[in-house]
C-alpha cells in the first residue's frame, strides 16, 4: 500500500483572517457598524463608534490567539484568585 504525505500549515489553530480578528468579530463588528451610523442619523449621537473601537480592542488577538480580554481574565486570576503552585522538577 502507498504511503501518502499531507502537508499542513504550521498552526492549525490560527483562524484567523488579517492576523486580528476571525469572521465572527468581523460580523459583530459590522452589526455594530451599522447601528453605529442608524443612531447618528437618527439621533446625531457617536456614542455607538466608541462601543465599535471597544470591541474591536477587546476582541482583538495577540500572540497565540489570545484576545486582550483572555489575557486580562488571566492576570486578573493570577494577580487575585488562583494560588500560585510551584512544582520542583
Amino acid at each position: 500500500m502507498e504511503e501518502k504525505t499531507f502537508y499542513y500549515p504550521e498552526n492549525l489553530q490560527e483562524k484567523t483572517i488579517w492576523f486580528l480578528w476571525n469572521i465572527k468579530d468581523y460580523a459583530v463588528m459590522a452589526g455594530i457598524l451599522v447601528a453605529s451610523i442608524f443612531s447618528v442619523l437618527l439621533t446625531h449621537t457617536f456614542l455607538m463608534f466608541s462601543l465599535l473601537v471597544l470591541y474591536a480592542f477587546f476582541t482583538a488577538k495577540i500572540k497565540n490567539g489570545y484576545s486582550i480580554t483572555k489575557l486580562l481574565v488571566l492576570y486578573g486570576r493570577f494577580l487575585i484568585t488562583d494560588k500560585l503552585i510551584f512544582k520542583w522538577r
